[in-house]
């Protein structure tokens, strides 16, 4: 076979060849037996799945970990989160490279198969030319024989006919030892296939276990973030006390400077008269020192002038104190309006039902996410909680202040089964009959769930919306779908339409953190202007 021929191994296959095979090498197929399509075994399939699922199933569980972590740490603001998604987004990352690395694995088994369906045809060929060769040494033989009958008449013609022969059988045997060195360059690439494949196994394997490794790194920087975050508010206060003790020490230095000019102003007052009383006394010697008192007269003025010079820069230097002052005061009322906490009540409804099923983790994370964005923007927010569409009906929760009881409420919620079904009707129309005597800009309705708002009755839902828009109560959605897409009319009984109805503004679970501390910042903001 010439070197044309030869399979060339691809770069990427020749460095990931083998990740899921064997090192033990496996007998050639015979041509009929080749595979056409090479398809990945059900058991390297069922191993990826199952790595796959031990790698969701972990990702899930850490998320979980650090979601009860962040109850502990409601009052550290939206950077909590923010850092938190970075981590997040690094570790799906990791994920992600070792599913390609998986997925990879299996490509590089489907070039092994193809490998060793090209290793099957070379032997193949070899033994096709084996044949050939035994064909031509039975011919040699043939000619031998028919030679020595006809050697007398056809002694010319036998000799190139037999030197044909010896050339194309020294042709066959050359092929043939070319077809030998492939099947060994093949085997020895194989071999090397499989040591690079144990070397990405071995990778893969340190990437998993960095992957843990930042997983205590996540937990490490919370846990410092927590003391800077302390340092800070420290510093914070120790950096007002410190412009208060300097604006008390300019004061006190600005009133001691007046004191200094009040006194050198009675002094040039005392001058003055003492002149005016010399000038009285020297009318009589006016001839002879008229030009000597003009001169004194002159500089003394302009020594009163420079005087008062100095005094209105004075009072000049008081006024910016005082300017100083009001800013600085108007900056502690603004500082003050920041972090000073006031009423409102919020109702937060969640669904469990069995729609849910998908995503109800990710639903009990938004509600977590919702609690600790209250909580950092006003600790004097108060909640009750409204958990609707399962199996059993659940009084809302008292109204109260956020704490980690508030965040243990659903908790205590069964996952949700097939058979439950969401009842806004039923929590909407108890998130009216807490609110409908606070009626108050800052109190409003958080609804959190899947999108889907169906009910068994229409009319309740229609009723109990015209309420809330009557009292001007707002219901706002957090929507977590599972990939469903749901009708956007109050008709059609989605968590759309129901916020549009009274209102309201819905947002998607990639939103609903930065547009809810704009909400909140915004209600903060209006409470404090009608003050």
């Amino acid at each position: 076979m010439a070197d044309s021929d030869a399979p060339k191994m691809p770069l990427a296959a020749s460095s990931n060849m083998a990740m899921n095979m064997s090192t033990t090498s496996t007998p050639a197929p015979k041509p009929s037996d080749a595979p056409t399509n090479s398809v990945p075994s059900r058991d390297s399939q069922a191993t990826t799945k199952e790595k796959s699922h031990s790698t969701r199933s972990v990702y899930s569980q850490h998320t979980e970990t650090i979601s009860s972590n962040h109850a502990s740490k409601a009052v550290r603001g939206d950077k909590t989160h923010t850092r938190e998604k970075a981590f997040n987004l690094q570790r799906i990352q990791l994920a992600e490279q070792l599913s390609n690395e998986r997925k990879l694995s299996v490509d590089l088994e489907a070039r092994i198969a193809s490998l060793r369906d090209e290793l099957a045809r070379l032997t193949y060929s070899k033994d096709a030319y084996e044949a050939e060769c035994a064909t031509l040494h039975r011919q040699i033989n043939e000619t031998l024989e028919t030679r020595a009958v006809v050697e007398s008449q056809r002694n010319g013609d036998m000799s190139k006919r037999i030197s044909f022969l010896e050339s194309k059988l020294d042709e066959a045997t050359e092929n043939l030892e070319e077809s030998i060195l492939n099947c060994d360059l093949l085997q020895s690439s194989h071999a090397e296939a499989v040591k690079i494949s144990d070397k990405r196994s071995d990778k893969i394997k340190q990437l998993e276990h960095e992957l843990g490794i930042s997983h205590i790194a996540v937990q490490d920087l919370n846990s410092k973030y927590g003391k800077l975050q302390e340092l800070f508010e420290h510093d914070v206060k120790h950096k007002i006390s410190g412009l208060e003790e300097a604006q008390e020490l300019r004061a006190r230095e600005f009133q001691q400077r007046l004191t200094i000019k009040e006194l050198e102003t009675n002094d040039l007052k005392q001058e003055i008269n003492r002149l005016q009383t010399a000038f009285e006394n020297a009318i009589t010697e006016k001839n002879a020192a008229q030009l000597a008192l003009v001169s004194e007269t002159k500089r003394h003025e302009l020594k009163i002038l420079q005087e008062q010079k100095k005094l209105d820069d004075a009072v000049e230097s008081w006024d910016e104190y005082l300017a100083e002052s009001e800013k600085l005061r108007r900056n502690l009322e603004e500082l003050e309006k920041s972090t000073k906490p006031f009423n409102q009540i919020i109702i937060i409804c969640v669904d469990v039902s069995g729609s849910t099923a998908g995503v109800i983790h990710e639903i009990m994370h938004a509600y977590r996410d919702v609690l600790h964005m209250i909580k950092s923007i006003n600790n004097g927010a108060k909640v009750a909680v409204v958990i609707h569409g399962n199996s059993i009906q659940h009084k809302p929760s008292p109204i109260q202040e956020i704490s980690n009881a508030t965040f243990r409420i659903v908790d205590s919620v069964s996952l949700p089964g097939r058979g439950a079904t969401e009842n806004y009707a039923f929590c909407l129309e108890q998130a009216y009959e807490i609110l409908r005597t606070k009626v108050d800009s800052q109190n409003f309705i958080i609804l959190i769930g899947d999108g889907n708002a169906s009910c068994q009755n229409a009319s309740a839902l229609r009723d109990i919306c015209e309420k809330l828009k009557s009292a001007t109560i707002q219901a706002h959605s957090v929507i977590v779908s599972d990939g469903s897409i749901f009708p956007n009319s109050i008709s059609s009984h989605s968590m759309r339409g129901i916020s549009e109805a009274v209102g309201g503004e819905v947002q998607y679970k990639d939103t609903y953190l930065s547009a809810f501390e704009k909400l909140l910042l915004r209600e903060r903001e209006r409470h404090f202007e009608g003050l």
